[in-house]
């Protein structure tokens, strides 16, 4: 019992130095981002007519969708054969891919696991 006052006399140290040290830690990422800060250029205002834009923005258009790439496939399947060869622990010449599709049990599994919580 007479080492519990001591003891909480450390923890509150502790507790202070720790807190004053991540005080001066945020206080050096503040000025970092102030002095690093790109101060504005003043624009230049050529004309003060009111301008005839209108005040909606336009609607964006849908991007196009692309059929896939051969090289994104290739990309796709080196990947994934690099993937498996450091799960397994063996070497890319002892491995190779012959077909890539998505499995039907993943998504089954992840409804199955949404639905028990």
């Amino acid at each position: 019992m007479e080492y519990l006052p001591i003891g909480f006399a450390t923890m509150l140290i502790g507790f202070f130095a720790v807190t004053v040290g991540l005080l001066i830690i945020l206080m050096c990422i503040n000025l970092l981002r102030v002095l690093t800060q790109e101060k504005p250029q003043p624009s230049e205002v050529t004309t003060t007519e009111k301008q005839d834009t209108p005040l909606l923005p336009e609607p964006a258009q849908e991007p196009e969708l692309e059929a896939p790439d051969e090289a994104d496939d290739m990309a796709l399947v080196a990947a994934i054969t690099a993937g498996l060869c450091a799960y397994m622990g063996i070497s890319s010449d002892k491995i190779v891919v012959r077909s890539i599709r998505r499995a039907k049990a993943w998504s089954d599994s992840a409804r199955t696991e949404r639905q028990s919580r």
